[in-house]
């Protein structure tokens, strides 16, 4: 052993002689120093969790739009794809069916089962690894990834339980409820029960059938593991698990639940895209704007229930997509047409812009045959001859 090495655990003995001593002199001092030094770390992890101002404003989250001159939304600049539907006009099989799988005692704790995590605690230290997160603290990591994490720690579990405290003070359970099914991601791009039920079963959350709801609560131990598309077995198995926890606590009659578990898995599968609307290169022009505009006044552009009215006509942009539509189609045929033997094959474009010469409104804007946010804009990214723009104002112009 180095000097060093000798001196350092002489250095350690000593300490911990004197605070053996110091123990049996103040024994009570001791007991009490465990909880105390705790309680100083939770305190301290405090600032590092939400804010009860962050937790009110998730809730509060409203989507800017685009309106037309006519009243017609236009376009909705969401965060991520998800319809917020109230906890009125979701399925009660759903709301059974979660809380019998995941928060059986949901409605008596206020954020943390403590009966629960202790056990999982105990069964942990057995080898048999399990969670104790209630639908509080699964809510309070959906909501706060980056700021509480999935990592398995102490420190995560103990941010994890004061920010569950904070969500129970702020809302009631309903809100609970109704925030936590309108925010927990279901693959493919669905975020909230909503968008699940229309991408698993091509019906709203309303309509969900216990079968139904059990398939998509089952989803939440492991959504790709249990991904009724791709796993269907797994899916179904869990789906069963469910439908024996709803009978367990009482949310399905026995006898039912038999007959439902024999049933086959059936999924209506289709991948739900954003709406587009029918003047979408118009909206992308004032989502540019927005942007800039809404961070320079401090405001989100997803969040803050901006709305943008526009002077475009909805009659006259329906009118403006079908001509466009129809025109490139007859010269597409035609293009096709003359296209040599081997030669690659040209797809044609367009744009169309209408305007009110007397007030310079935008009435119409289609800015090329179909829409994707990285398709080429003719209206208002092309670049013509002023002899193509100022054509169709002097034959408006002249006396007929």
């Amino acid at each position: 052993m180095t000097p060093a090495l000798a001196r350092a655990q002489a250095w350690a003995v000593e300490q911990s002689r004197r605070a053996y001593a110091l123990a049996r002199r103040h024994p009570v001092r001791t007991v009490l120093l465990v909880p105390a030094l705790l309680l100083l770390y939770l305190l301290l992890l405090i600032p590092l969790t939400p804010s009860i101002s962050d937790l009110r404003k998730v809730k509060s989250e409203v989507p800017s739009v685009v309106m037309s001159a006519d009243g017609v939304v236009l376009a909705e600049f969401k965060r991520i794809n998800r319809q917020w539907v109230p906890l009125a006009k979701i399925s009660k099989p759903v709301v059974d069916a979660l809380i019998a799988t995941e928060d059986r005692r949901f409605y008596e704790h206020h954020g943390i089962d403590f009966r629960r995590t202790g056990a999982a605690v105990l069964n942990t230290l057995r080898g048999r690894r399990e969670g104790g997160s209630t639908i509080t603290q699964q809510l309070a990591r959906n909501l706060y990834p980056e700021q509480i994490g999935r990592s398995v720690s102490l420190n995560r579990k103990a941010k994890e339980a004061i920010t569950a405290l904070k969500i129970e003070f702020v809302y009631s359970k309903q809100e609970i409820l109704e925030t936590y099914l309108n925010t927990v991601p279901f693959l493919y791009n669905a975020f909230g029960i909503e968008m699940a039920a229309r991408t698993y079963f091509d019906k709203s959350a309303d309509k969900l059938d216990v079968l139904e709801s059990a398939t998509l609560i089952g989803m939440l131990k492991g959504t790709s593991y249990y991904n009724p598309v791709l796993n269907p077995e797994r899916a179904r198995d869990r789906r069963n698990t469910v439908l024996e926890q709803m009978v367990k606590y009482g949310k399905l009659d026995a006898k039912r639940g038999e007959q439902l578990a024999a049933r086959p898995l059936r999924v209506d599968f289709e991948r739900q895209g954003e709406q587009v609307g029918i003047a979408p290169h118009a909206a992308q022009q004032v989502k540019k704007w927005l942007i800039t505009w809404a961070d320079r006044e401090d405001y989100d552009l997803y969040a803050d229930g901006l709305v943008v009215r526009t002077t475009i006509d909805t009659r006259l942009q329906k009118a403006a997509n079908a001509a466009v539509t129809r025109q490139l189609h007859q010269l597409q045929e035609l293009a096709d047409r003359g296209r040599r033997k081997g030669e690659e094959r040209q797809l044609l474009q367009a744009g169309f812009l209408a305007l009110d010469p007397r007030s310079a409104q935008v009435k119409a804007w289609v800015g090329s045959g179909d829409f994707t946010r990285e398709q080429f804009d003719h209206v208002n990214q092309a670049r013509r001859q002023p002899g193509s723009t100022f054509k169709p104002f002097v034959y408006g112009a002249a006396p007929g």
